[in-house]
């Protein structure tokens, strides 16, 4: 174990990151700047944060390290999103911030946003468990609301986006930049409480054809179990539980008295337990977190063509993901691919961003309540996975509350649970849009845009009957099958107009004007069917069973925008920017459709005074930049009809004697 201790100039750093070279393995630096990772003698360290340059430091043998990082003067000049536009970065106002491709492209991860970790300070990056298909949570400067989503907004190439985030692959993505402040991310109006992402994808850099592939392979394993009792080790135990009840209730009795003169059936020792209890050799052992926990391969390949013309900037790619998960069961395979196209033709532009993506997962309830993980550390390891006969041993499911109940809690064989359960689902995303410019003079320009994103689901559950339900009351009993199948599908639209006029004057002054007007829909269309009575296991789609229950669901939101911003720097020295939005959602009541977010902010970069330059003692700063901002957001993650008036479903009784039951409907909102 390697500890130490990142710092800077000012002191302890907190939220650094500490990689070991070529591996997945990673921490953060807590608030006092100190970190503890495994890693050889050998290894490399590396070092990152933010604004700073990487790091990398031998470990050679130490085992305490003390690193100290520099700033990056060149990072400043890197140009960044802020909605609607770029800055270069010294010319930020606001709180922005910013990784590169190069920051998390050698991260080996299945969604994009866990490579994050420790890459930006104000974001939060918790991440999920081994199922290969879960995704992070992410949050921004904190959870800034109690009863709405908490959930930032992603914006891919200018378009807003709510699912499908696990389809994107990372290897197309150039930079991701996160609006963090009120006053940067009232830009977005309605949506911008939580934080604001937006990915900006790679376009064609040099003037040739480039080609370029990466691939890896690696294996993923638990980095630490939870020690157990072995069978002897757990037998003793037994024996110490109800030798301790007997006692307490039988005060006169021995801890060698026989089962058959203790009271109580919780008195008595399981009869199995005791081939344990004298020590007998090669008795059943069964290490449960081995039998649902294994090596996991994963796999990744990617090939992308780029460049650009006169007239022609182009990048396309295509990857592929194949990520078993630790639990046995489980896995994701990922097909995405990517298109981004402009062209020029005099004072014309036009371009489009395309990608779709599909991916299969297998799922297990691996984490869940009664799952494979908590059954594994529940189940006595006494018991085997199978019977002689190849078959699941169930005895673990209540055994010992079957005749003489011992009262030891039921738990389902988590290998059965992980092979006679099925949980597939499909996904299907497709995220792009297309516009068309016209330069009228030179700053000055007409954009629209085109576009939005498709999300299709589509999920098959099955339950064989070989799978009893848990309890003693079932124990080795076959159940009723079940099936389970849903699809839900979201298409949603955007409209953008935008003016947007840029000029410098004298050399001094830079002026920066945009002004956009917005329309967005989203619909939704959902089903789900439940069956059961299946004649047997073979045909285990819903067609197999009787129906027992379904139902469908169609939802529609839209949203229509109106903002305008201005931007002013003086010398890159005194930088002002103010914006107001305005949101007409459907989310809201007629008398609170509207939303107004104003924003304003100024900074006065210090550095570039005179008077600063002059004072030798400060030689060693490079940039230093004083800021004040204010902003106003708002949340419209809410139901899309918790302003109406809603009805469900219910049955009255009506008529005369005892009645029919007949089926309405109540008030229920």
């Amino acid at each position: 174990m390697i500890s130490g201790e990142v710092t800077d100039a000012e002191g302890a750093l907190a939220g650094a990151s500490v990689k070991v070279k070529g591996t997945n393995r990673v921490v953060v630096t807590g608030i006092d700047g100190r970190f503890s990772i495994a890693a050889d003698a050998q290894s490399v360290l590396e070092v990152s944060f933010l604004g700073y340059s990487t790091k990398e430091v031998p470990i050679a043998g130490r085992t305490q390290l003390n690193v100290n990082l520099k700033e990056d003067a060149h990072a400043l000049s890197e140009v960044v999103v802020v909605g609607y536009g770029e800055q270069r970065k010294q010319d930020v106002s606001t709180s922005v911030s910013s990784v590169q491709f190069d920051q998390i492209g050698d991260v080996v991860v299945s969604d994009f946003r866990n490579a994050l970790v420790g890459k930006m300070p104000g974001v939060q990056v918790q991440l999920p468990s081994g199922d290969p298909e879960s995704s992070p949570t992410i949050r921004v400067r904190g959870i800034s609301t109690i009863t709405a989503g908490s959930d930032p907004l992603y914006v891919i190439d200018g378009v807003p986006v709510e699912r499908g985030l696990l389809n994107i692959n990372t290897n197309d993505i150039e930079a991701i930049d996160v609006l963090k402040d009120a006053s940067a991310a009232a830009i977005y109006g309605s949506r911008g409480s939580n934080g604001v992402i937006l990915i900006t994808t790679k376009k064609g850099k040099t003037d040739k054809l480039t080609v370029k592939y990466d691939g890896y392979f690696g294996i993923q394993t638990v980095s630490k179990k939870i020690a157990l009792m072995d069978a002897y080790q757990f037998a003793l135990a037994a024996k110490d539980g109800h030798d301790n009840a007997y006692l307490d209730e039988v005060p006169t009795g021995s801890p060698d008295d026989p089962n058959s003169i203790r009271p109580q059936s919780y008195h008595r020792i399981p009869v199995e337990l005791f081939p344990y209890l004298d020590g007998e050799p090669g008795l059943t052992d069964t290490d449960w977190q081995d039998a649902i926990f294994r090596a996991a391969p994963t796999t990744s390949h990617n090939i992308s063509l780029s460049g650009k013309t006169n007239n022609v900037n182009y990048f396309a790619s295509f990857n592929y993901l194949k990520r078993d998960g630790i639990v046995i069961g489980s896995d994701l395979e990922k097909y995405s691919a990517r298109l981004n196209l402009d062209t020029k033709y005099n004072k014309f532009k036009f371009g489009v961003n395309f990608s779709p993506s599909y991916s299969l997962s297998n799922r297990v309830d691996a984490s869940g309540l009664n799952g494979i993980v908590q059954s594994a550390l529940m189940m006595p390891p006494v018991w085997p996975v199978y019977n002689d006969d190849g078959t699941f041993n169930y005895q673990g499911n209540g055994y010992w509350r079957i005749g003489n109940d011992y009262q030891h809690n039921a738990v389902l064989n988590p290998v059965a649970q992980a092979t006679l359960r099925s949980d597939v689902v499909n996904r299907m995303a497709m995220v792009g849009n297309a516009f068309a410019e016209y330069e009228f003079f030179k700053g000055f320009s007409y954009n629209i845009s085109i576009g939005g994103d498709y999300y299709g689901t589509h999920n098959d559950r099955y339950r064989e009957s070989a799978l009893p339900l848990l309890g003693h009351a079932y124990y080795d009993k076959p159940s009723n099958p079940t099936g389970y199948s849903s699809s839900g599908f979201y298409f949603n639209w955007l409209v953008e107009n935008k003016l947007n006029y840029n000029t410098i004057i004298n050399d001094s002054h830079a002026i920066d004007a945009v002004l956009v007007q917005s329309a967005q829909k989203e619909t939704y269309v959902g089903n789900s069917v439940n069956a059961t009575d299946y004649p047997n296991d073979y045909v285990q789609t819903i067609g197999g069973g009787v129906v027992t229950e379904g139902s469908s669901n169609k939802t529609e939101w839209t949203i229509a925008s109106y903002l305008m911003r201005v931007q002013y720097g003086y010398e890159g020295r005194y930088l002002l920017s103010a914006a107001i939005r305005a949101d007409g959602s459907s989310r809201f009541g007629k008398e609170n459709r509207w939303g107004y977010f104003p924003s304003a902010s100024a900074a006065w970069r210090i550095s570039d005074e005179g008077f600063f330059k002059k004072v030798n003692a400060l030689s060693f700063v490079d940039d230093i930049k004083l800021r004040v901002s204010y902003g106003e957001t708002g949340n419209f993650n809410i139901g899309n009809y918790d302003h109406f008036a809603t009805m469900s479903k219910e049955e009255y009784i009506l008529g005369t004697g005892d009645g029919l039951l007949t089926p309405g409907y109540k008030p229920d909102n």
